[in-house]
């Protein structure tokens, strides 16, 4: 899975380090709560400048994590 890492950073240090598909270090993630009482949801993880990106279903959500905001649109999952 290319995006393995990524998702290892995020967890370990909250930023999600340079694309997989393009070694860009333009790189964002975002999540989005569907129960709020159990912080459960989805999640993002994309490159600004190439456009691929990775979607990650049913995972707990952070309580420390503030900032919710949409991906761009036109990621290539």
């Amino acid at each position: 899975m290319k995006w393995l890492k990524n998702l290892e950073n995020i967890s370990q240090t909250g930023t999600p380090g340079s694309c997989p598909c393009c070694g860009s270090n333009d790189t964002q993630y975002a999540y989005t709560e569907v129960d709020a009482k159990q912080h459960l949801g989805y999640g993002d993880v994309w490159c600004n400048s190439c456009k691929n990106a990775f979607h990650i279903s049913r995972l707990k959500i952070p309580n420390d994590y503030k900032a919710i905001h949409n991906p761009p649109k036109g990621l290539k999952y």
